[in-house]
């Protein structure tokens, strides 16, 4: 069951297996986990490569928000999990109130973090 929450973010339940986002989807939300584990792995050379386990406080999602192209990698509820989903309009609206500097850092990290994951 889906429900809002008072800050505008949905809380979202997953069941153990559930896929959250795939890779090569178009951007979207990113998520807070709450509770559960969540899963992030990008298939390479027809294998699945888990590239981290997340937890509580953990959040996910917001690569492609920042630099406008498709999700690099699928997330997937290792076991039941609760999950905040951020709305893109809540991550504009922080993004756009953020100084120069920080938005040419975080375009420099994720432009970062898409190169070494295409080594992969």
């Amino acid at each position: 069951m889906n429900q809002s929450t008072p800050n505008g973010m949905e809380q979202r339940n997953y069941a153990a297996n559930d896929t959250i986002f795939t890779a090569g989807q178009p951007g979207g939300p990113a998520f807070i986990v709450k509770s559960g584990k969540v899963e992030v792995s990008r298939m390479v050379n027809s294998q699945k490569v888990v590239l981290e386990t997340l937890g509580p406080d953990c959040i996910f999602g917001a690569t492609s928000f920042i630099d406008a192209q498709p999700r690099t990698t699928t997330a997937m509820a290792l076991e039941p999990a609760i999950c905040l989903m951020i709305p893109e309009r809540h991550l504009q609206e922080h993004y756009e109130k953020s100084s120069n500097f920080i938005k040419m850092l975080l375009r420099m990290m994720v432009g970062t973090i898409r190169e070494t994951s295409g080594r992969m």
